[in-house]
Protein backbone atom coordinates (compact mmCIF):
# COMPACT_ATOMS: atom_id res chain seq x y z
CA UNK A 1 0.00 0.00 0.00
CA UNK A 2 1.33 3.42 -0.88
CA UNK A 3 2.18 5.55 2.14
CA UNK A 4 -0.30 8.38 1.47
CA UNK A 5 -3.17 6.36 0.03
CA UNK A 6 -6.20 5.80 2.23
CA UNK A 7 -7.43 2.21 2.45
CA UNK A 8 -10.61 3.17 0.55
CA UNK A 9 -8.51 4.26 -2.40
CA UNK A 10 -6.17 1.30 -2.06
CA UNK A 11 -9.22 -0.89 -2.63
CA UNK A 12 -10.14 1.14 -5.72
CA UNK A 13 -6.54 1.02 -6.97
CA UNK A 14 -6.51 -2.77 -6.55
CA UNK A 15 -9.73 -3.04 -8.55
CA UNK A 16 -8.24 -0.97 -11.39
CA UNK A 17 -5.08 -3.13 -11.29
CA UNK A 18 -7.09 -6.35 -11.33
CA UNK A 19 -9.28 -5.29 -14.26
CA UNK A 20 -6.31 -4.01 -16.27
CA UNK A 21 -2.71 -5.09 -15.67
CA UNK A 22 -0.70 -3.23 -12.98
CA UNK A 23 0.87 -0.59 -15.25
CA UNK A 24 -2.33 0.11 -17.23
CA UNK A 25 -4.39 0.03 -14.04
CA UNK A 26 -2.19 2.67 -12.41
CA UNK A 27 -2.51 4.97 -15.42
CA UNK A 28 -6.28 4.57 -15.59
CA UNK A 29 -6.58 5.03 -11.82
CA UNK A 30 -4.73 8.37 -11.83
CA UNK A 31 -6.62 9.54 -14.90
CA UNK A 32 -9.79 8.98 -12.90
CA UNK A 33 -8.38 10.61 -9.71
CA UNK A 34 -7.32 13.72 -11.63
CA UNK A 35 -10.54 13.94 -13.63
CA UNK A 36 -12.62 14.00 -10.43
CA UNK A 37 -9.95 15.98 -8.53
CA UNK A 38 -9.95 13.63 -5.57
CA UNK A 39 -7.52 13.46 -2.65
CA UNK A 40 -6.59 9.80 -2.27
CA UNK A 41 -5.15 10.36 1.22
CA UNK A 42 -8.66 10.95 2.61
CA UNK A 43 -11.62 8.56 3.08
CA UNK A 44 -13.60 8.11 -0.13
CA UNK A 45 -16.66 10.00 1.15
CA UNK A 46 -14.55 13.05 2.06
CA UNK A 47 -12.06 13.05 -0.79
CA UNK A 48 -13.26 16.01 -2.82
CA UNK A 49 -11.42 19.30 -2.54
CA UNK A 50 -12.90 22.07 -0.39
CA UNK A 51 -15.16 24.42 -2.36
CA UNK A 52 -14.86 22.38 -5.56
CA UNK A 53 -18.43 23.39 -6.39
CA UNK A 54 -17.39 27.09 -6.25
CA UNK A 55 -14.46 26.86 -8.65
CA UNK A 56 -16.44 27.95 -11.68
CA UNK A 57 -17.16 31.22 -9.86
CA UNK A 58 -13.47 32.07 -9.79
CA UNK A 59 -13.52 32.86 -13.51
CA UNK A 60 -15.58 35.98 -12.99
CA UNK A 61 -14.82 36.69 -9.34
CA UNK A 62 -11.18 37.36 -10.26
CA UNK A 63 -12.38 40.18 -12.50
CA UNK A 64 -14.22 41.93 -9.65
CA UNK A 65 -12.05 44.87 -8.59
CA UNK A 66 -14.49 46.14 -5.95
CA UNK A 67 -14.89 43.03 -3.77
CA UNK A 68 -12.91 40.17 -2.29
CA UNK A 69 -14.30 36.68 -1.87
CA UNK A 70 -13.74 34.28 0.98
CA UNK A 71 -14.52 30.65 1.66
CA UNK A 72 -16.06 29.95 5.06
CA UNK A 73 -16.41 26.56 6.72
CA UNK A 74 -19.48 27.56 8.70
CA UNK A 75 -20.69 24.36 10.34
CA UNK A 76 -19.63 20.74 10.71
CA UNK A 77 -21.48 17.68 12.07
CA UNK A 78 -19.52 17.47 15.32
CA UNK A 79 -19.80 18.37 19.00
CA UNK A 80 -18.47 21.87 19.56
CA UNK A 81 -16.16 22.91 22.38
CA UNK A 82 -19.31 24.32 24.01
CA UNK A 83 -20.91 20.85 23.82
CA UNK A 84 -23.47 21.80 21.18
CA UNK A 85 -24.10 18.86 18.83
CA UNK A 86 -24.77 19.42 15.13
CA UNK A 87 -26.22 16.69 12.92
CA UNK A 88 -25.36 16.30 9.27
CA UNK A 89 -28.97 16.05 8.10
CA UNK A 90 -29.79 19.38 9.76
CA UNK A 91 -26.74 21.12 8.29
CA UNK A 92 -27.50 19.85 4.77
CA UNK A 93 -30.93 21.50 4.91
CA UNK A 94 -29.72 24.62 6.74
CA UNK A 95 -26.99 25.27 4.17
CA UNK A 96 -29.67 25.99 1.56
CA UNK A 97 -30.88 29.00 3.59
CA UNK A 98 -27.54 30.83 3.80
CA UNK A 99 -27.51 32.49 0.38
CA UNK A 100 -28.27 36.21 0.64
CA UNK A 101 -27.63 36.47 4.38
CA UNK A 102 -24.98 38.58 6.09
CA UNK A 103 -22.77 37.71 9.08
CA UNK A 104 -22.06 39.81 12.14
CA UNK A 105 -18.91 40.23 14.20
CA UNK A 106 -18.19 38.97 17.72
CA UNK A 107 -21.74 37.59 18.15
CA UNK A 108 -22.96 41.18 18.44
CA UNK A 109 -26.06 42.16 16.45
CA UNK A 110 -24.91 45.78 16.61
CA UNK A 111 -22.00 44.63 14.43
CA UNK A 112 -24.22 43.12 11.73
CA UNK A 113 -22.49 43.58 8.36
CA UNK A 114 -25.65 43.65 6.25
CA UNK A 115 -25.55 47.43 5.78
CA UNK A 116 -22.04 47.14 4.36
CA UNK A 117 -23.18 44.60 1.76
CA UNK A 118 -21.06 41.79 3.19
CA UNK A 119 -23.13 38.88 1.94
CA UNK A 120 -23.13 35.12 1.33
CA UNK A 121 -23.39 34.72 -2.44
CA UNK A 122 -23.74 30.93 -2.32
CA UNK A 123 -23.47 28.00 0.09
CA UNK A 124 -23.59 24.24 0.02
CA UNK A 125 -23.06 21.27 2.29
CA UNK A 126 -20.08 19.45 0.79
CA UNK A 127 -17.32 17.13 2.02
CA UNK A 128 -18.61 17.03 5.59
CA UNK A 129 -19.08 20.77 6.13
CA UNK A 130 -21.30 23.75 5.33
CA UNK A 131 -19.23 25.76 2.86
CA UNK A 132 -20.16 29.37 2.10
CA UNK A 133 -18.71 31.95 -0.29
CA UNK A 134 -18.68 35.40 1.33
CA UNK A 135 -18.45 38.65 -0.64
CA UNK A 136 -16.61 41.43 1.19
CA UNK A 137 -16.55 44.88 -0.46
CA UNK A 138 -13.17 46.60 -0.24
CA UNK A 139 -15.01 49.56 1.32
CA UNK A 140 -16.36 47.44 4.21
CA UNK A 141 -15.00 48.30 7.65
CA UNK A 142 -14.77 46.10 10.72
CA UNK A 143 -17.17 47.65 13.26
CA UNK A 144 -14.95 46.58 16.15
CA UNK A 145 -12.03 48.81 15.16
CA UNK A 146 -12.85 50.58 11.89
CA UNK A 147 -10.15 48.78 9.90
CA UNK A 148 -10.84 47.55 6.34
CA UNK A 149 -12.54 44.19 6.84
CA UNK A 150 -10.76 42.44 3.95
CA UNK A 151 -7.36 43.57 5.24
CA UNK A 152 -8.23 42.31 8.73
CA UNK A 153 -9.10 38.88 7.37
CA UNK A 154 -6.06 38.71 5.09
CA UNK A 155 -3.68 39.67 7.90
CA UNK A 156 -4.99 36.98 10.27
CA UNK A 157 -6.93 39.38 12.47
CA UNK A 158 -9.98 37.26 11.72
CA UNK A 159 -9.40 33.49 11.44
CA UNK A 160 -12.57 31.77 12.65
CA UNK A 161 -16.30 32.06 12.14
CA UNK A 162 -18.98 30.93 14.57
CA UNK A 163 -22.44 29.79 13.56
CA UNK A 164 -25.66 31.17 15.03
CA UNK A 165 -29.07 29.58 14.96
CA UNK A 166 -31.99 27.93 16.68
CA UNK A 167 -32.36 24.29 17.52
CA UNK A 168 -35.98 23.33 18.05
CA UNK A 169 -35.63 19.68 17.14
CA UNK A 170 -33.54 20.57 14.07
CA UNK A 171 -30.83 23.20 13.71
CA UNK A 172 -31.66 26.26 11.60
CA UNK A 173 -29.50 29.28 10.81
CA UNK A 174 -30.79 32.65 11.97
CA UNK A 175 -29.96 36.00 10.37
CA UNK A 176 -27.15 36.77 10.93
CA UNK A 177 -26.35 33.08 10.41
CA UNK A 178 -22.78 33.25 11.63
CA UNK A 179 -20.32 35.73 13.04
CA UNK A 180 -16.71 36.65 12.29
CA UNK A 181 -14.40 36.31 15.28
CA UNK A 182 -11.25 38.33 15.85
CA UNK A 183 -8.22 36.22 16.65
CA UNK A 184 -8.36 37.07 20.37
CA UNK A 185 -11.66 35.13 20.73
CA UNK A 186 -11.64 31.34 21.07
CA UNK A 187 -14.08 29.66 18.65
CA UNK A 188 -16.57 26.97 19.64
CA UNK A 189 -15.60 25.02 16.49
CA UNK A 190 -11.91 25.55 15.66
CA UNK A 191 -12.40 24.01 12.20
CA UNK A 192 -14.89 26.76 11.27
CA UNK A 193 -12.56 29.13 9.45
CA UNK A 194 -12.44 31.84 6.80
CA UNK A 195 -9.83 32.07 4.03
CA UNK A 196 -9.52 33.85 0.68
CA UNK A 197 -11.39 31.69 -1.81
CA UNK A 198 -8.58 31.82 -4.36
CA UNK A 199 -6.11 30.61 -1.71
CA UNK A 200 -8.35 27.64 -0.87
CA UNK A 201 -8.54 26.65 -4.53
CA UNK A 202 -4.77 27.03 -4.91
CA UNK A 203 -4.02 24.99 -1.76
CA UNK A 204 -6.36 22.21 -2.89
CA UNK A 205 -4.62 22.01 -6.28
CA UNK A 206 -1.17 21.90 -4.64
CA UNK A 207 -2.27 19.17 -2.21
CA UNK A 208 -3.70 17.06 -5.03
CA UNK A 209 -0.57 17.52 -7.17
CA UNK A 210 1.77 16.70 -4.27
CA UNK A 211 -0.20 13.56 -3.38
CA UNK A 212 -0.04 12.37 -6.99
CA UNK A 213 3.68 13.21 -7.30
CA UNK A 214 4.56 11.47 -4.03
CA UNK A 215 2.84 8.28 -5.10
CA UNK A 216 4.46 8.36 -8.53
CA UNK A 217 7.89 8.91 -6.93
CA UNK A 218 7.29 5.85 -4.72
CA UNK A 219 6.40 3.82 -7.79
CA UNK A 220 9.47 5.05 -9.65
CA UNK A 221 11.75 4.03 -6.75
CA UNK A 222 10.18 0.58 -6.78
CA UNK A 223 10.94 0.20 -10.49
CA UNK A 224 14.59 1.17 -9.98
CA UNK A 225 14.98 -1.22 -7.02
CA UNK A 226 13.50 -4.12 -8.96
CA UNK A 227 15.83 -3.56 -11.92
CA UNK A 228 18.86 -3.37 -9.61
CA UNK A 229 17.91 -6.75 -8.10
CA UNK A 230 17.59 -8.26 -11.57
CA UNK A 231 21.06 -6.97 -12.46
CA UNK A 232 22.61 -8.70 -9.45
CA UNK A 233 21.17 -12.09 -10.45
CA UNK A 234 24.14 -14.42 -11.13
CA UNK A 235 22.31 -16.04 -14.04
CA UNK A 236 21.80 -12.67 -15.64
CA UNK A 237 25.43 -11.65 -15.10
CA UNK A 238 26.49 -14.30 -17.56
CA UNK A 239 24.47 -12.66 -20.31
CA UNK A 240 26.49 -9.48 -20.66
CA UNK A 241 24.91 -8.37 -23.89
CA UNK A 242 21.39 -8.49 -22.32
CA UNK A 243 22.20 -7.10 -18.86
CA UNK A 244 21.88 -3.28 -18.55
CA UNK A 245 24.44 -1.29 -16.61
CA UNK A 246 23.29 0.61 -13.51
CA UNK A 247 23.41 3.89 -15.48
CA UNK A 248 21.31 2.34 -18.23
CA UNK A 249 18.86 1.06 -15.61
CA UNK A 250 18.38 4.57 -14.22
CA UNK A 251 17.93 5.97 -17.73
CA UNK A 252 15.31 3.32 -18.46
CA UNK A 253 13.49 4.11 -15.23
CA UNK A 254 13.49 7.82 -16.11
CA UNK A 255 12.09 7.07 -19.56
CA UNK A 256 9.37 4.80 -18.15
CA UNK A 257 8.34 7.10 -15.27
CA UNK A 258 5.15 9.08 -16.00
CA UNK A 259 5.36 12.85 -16.18
CA UNK A 260 5.29 13.81 -13.55
CA UNK A 261 -27.31 34.09 19.91
CA UNK A 262 -29.22 31.13 21.26
CA UNK A 263 -28.04 27.99 22.86
CA UNK A 264 -26.72 27.08 19.42
CA UNK A 265 -24.47 30.13 19.19
CA UNK A 266 -20.81 29.15 19.37
CA UNK A 267 -19.43 31.97 21.53
CA UNK A 268 -16.71 31.05 23.97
Amino acid sequence: MMRNRHRDFQRIFDEFSKYYDLAKGETEYYDWINALRLDESKPYGHSREEFQWAKEMMRYLREDSENKYYGCLVGLPIRSMNNNVYRERDLIAAALTLKGKSPSMQHNDAYWLKNQNVIVIDAKYEDGAVEAVLKVPLTARAPVNGKPLAELIDSGGIVNVSLEGNNNGAFEFTDPPFTLLTSDVLPGIPLARIKPLEKIVSEAFQTLSQSSNNTRQEKRKMKITLKMKEESDPAAMGKQMKTPTFTQTLMQAEAQAPLGKTAASEAT
